[in-house]
């Protein structure tokens, strides 16, 4: 299916908030659960506006820099025409690539600049986060193979090729869908061990050790609590009546509206009557 390309500078504003309502090729290795930098749900609050995007490093900034070089020394060492894109699949609007090159003939280029990716390209590797990316990107393209150049220097760089992995692309196009459903219907992704923070503060354990003999405590007494109610309306016989300054009110409510089952608001946009967000806690014991 041919891409659209879009008429749209990358790293610009209009980019920028168009990256924010689509899946990008970026965005493939943590929604997989590929990436060591950033995960699902941290991504899921990118897009949604709960967090900040990631501010770019030293280690950013001298990637973009390079890559202007490293594109044209690419272009300067095999007489070709790369240059940067923006593409939508032909099919899925929702799935996006801003290519760092692609040429007349269709063929696209990935250029990293990093002393650790670079390394491990020393050694013919690709690091998986890197390859989920270029899949999706030779899928938007769709193209069979994407040049990975990593780039050093005019006299340290290094070409490798990676062809197209259908099975790999079958599987992501799974969960970029489900990852796209959650943003829309806002059901966040499962949290996984890379979300929390560890801590070994002494005074942190100390009231979390409060706070489990707390909650046991708790549970003694809503226990004995609710035994004690259905006791005390067994004797009522199940009847509003009061007795020694309480009064036991019986109370029947409706049913909630399944506004889901209503075919009139199908085609409504119930979003705009949404009320603002808010933000809990919830505590669990790992066992």
């Amino acid at each position: 299916m041919k891409p659209k390309i879009l008429n749209i500078e990358q790293g610009s504003q209009e980019w920028l908030e168009l990256r924010s309502k689509k899946i990008t090729a970026t965005n493939i290795a943590p929604i997989m659960g590929l990436s060591p930098y950033k995960t699902a749900i941290a991504l899921w609050e990118e897009k949604l506006g709960f967090r900040e995007p990631e501010k770019a490093n030293f280690r950013m900034e001298e990637g973009s820099r390079l890559e202007f070089v490293a594109r044209d020394y690419f272009n300067m060492l095999h007489d070709t025409d790369f240059a940067p894109a923006v593409l939508q699949h032909g099919e899925i609007d929702y799935l996006m690539a801003s290519l760092d090159g692609i040429n007349k003939k269709g063929e696209i280029l990935e250029i990293k600049c990093g002393q650790g990716s670079h390394d491990l390209a020393k050694k013919g590797v690709v690091p998986e986060y890197y390859l989920s990316q270029l899949q999706c990107q030779m899928y938007c393209a769709d193209t069979l193979q994407a040049f990975y150049f990593s780039y050093r220097g005019d006299d340290d760089n290094i070409l490798l090729v990676v062809d197209r992995d259908d099975d790999f692309i079958d599987k992501m196009l799974v969960e970029a869908d489900k990852f796209y459903k959650m943003l829309v219907n806002f059901t966040p992704p499962t949290a996984c061990d890379q979300d929390f923070i560890k801590r070994d503060s002494k005074e942190l354990k100390f009231f979390i050790e409060i706070w489990k003999q707390t909650k046991e405590e708790l549970k003694k007494l809503e226990n004995k609590d609710q035994l004690l109610r259905d006791t005390i309306i067994s004797m009522c016989e199940n009847q509003s009546s009061e007795c020694a300054g309480v009064r036991i009110a019986k109370q029947t409510r409706r049913g909630n509206v399944e506004y889901g089952k209503i075919a009139e608001l199908k085609n409504i946009d119930l979003e705009k009557y949404r009320s603002k967000s808010t933000t809990s806690f919830r505590f669990t014991e790992i066992k």
